[in-house]
């Protein structure tokens, strides 16, 4: 399953996310539960190496 790593926008590591969605997209929502949900801002691809396969730019849901 793929791998990918949570980003504020400010910069802060919010941790990993294992998902089996195969293309992140500006707007797609992550369901945390508890944790509150969160909205992609933007994708980056992973560098050859890294141990994510991309890194999602994320801020909290507006409460709609």
């Amino acid at each position: 399953m793929p791998s990918y790593r949570l980003i504020s926008a400010d910069g802060e590591d919010l941790g990993s996310l294992r998902a089996p969605a195969p293309a992140w997209r500006e707007g797609d929502r992550i369901h945390r539960g508890n944790g509150g949900d969160l909205v992609v801002v933007r994708f980056v691809d992973a560098e050859p190496g890294d141990d994510v396969n991309g890194y999602l730019v994320v801020e909290p849901a507006s409460a709609d």
